[in-house]
This record gives C-alpha cells, structure tokens and sequence, in this order.
C-alpha cells in the first residue's frame, strides 16, 4: 500500500572472512518517511553499524579495516544501542530509519527533496577485524 523506491548500488563489496560480499539495500517508504536498510550474507553472529552519508568516495582498507569504506565527507553513524545490529547465525541486519532524524557528526538532519544519501554496513569481522558491505544510493 505505501509507495517505495529502491536504491541503486555504486560501490562493490570486498570478500569477507567467509568467502562472500555482504550485500545492502534500501528501500525508502515513502508515506511513513522511512528508509529500510537490509544486509545480507554478512559472517555470522558477528556485530555492526549502518552508515550515511551525502557523497561519495572510496577509501580501500580504512584504519586497516579489510574491504572498501565508500562513503566520503561527514560520514554518519546509526550507532545508539538499539541501532547496532548483530548478524545472527543467518548472517542478516536490518534497521528502518527515519528521514527526519538523520545522524551526522555534529547532530541530526532531515533529508529533503532532491537529495541523495549514500548507505552502507560496517561490521566486525571473523579475526578481529572489520569489513564493509556495498554501498547504495537513494536520491529523495
């Protein structure tokens, strides 16, 4: 009944310790002002964070992390204790955001028409290190 639209990938993600790229969406929904982020194939019971951020970049092993950090400028953190996602022995996260309460680090925004945000999961990976999924883009 509510109308979406679905996000469009520009960055590839890096293999991970087992052997596949974790995947993101997103799907805006529109009537309620929400954004749903989904990842799949993401190493199992394992933890992370969704990021947002207005441009784009690519960054290969940031921090000395494995994978790519495709997001550029004032990078943003879904990060409260209930946005921190664990990956379960499926190897899923998900979050629904709100437009109107977006993080950036000096505080929170409102997205507005004609804007695009760029997503993208940042989870820890088997042997202590952390990877990235893919990176979407959603213009609003």
């Amino acid at each position: 009944p509510f109308a979406s639209t679905t996000a469009s990938q520009y960055c590839e993600a890096a293999s991970h310790s087992g052997g596949k790229s974790a995947w993101l969406r997103a799907r805006r929904q529109v009537a309620i002002g929400e954004t749903e982020l989904r990842c799949f194939d993401l190493p199992a019971n394992q933890f992370g964070i969704f990021l947002i951020a207005a441009d784009a970049a690519f960054v290969p092993n940031p921090g000395g992390s494995d994978g790519n950090l495709c997001l550029g400028g004032a990078i943003g953190r879904y990060s409260t204790s209930a946005q921190i996602f664990g990956t379960g022995p499926d190897g899923v996260a998900s979050l629904d955001t709100d437009d109107d309460v977006v993080p950036i680090p000096t505080g929170f925004v409102s997205i507005t028409l004609n804007e695009t945000w760029r997503y993208q999961a940042w989870f820890r990976d088997v042997g202590g290190t952390s990877n990235f999924s893919n990176a979407v883009q959603q213009t609003y």
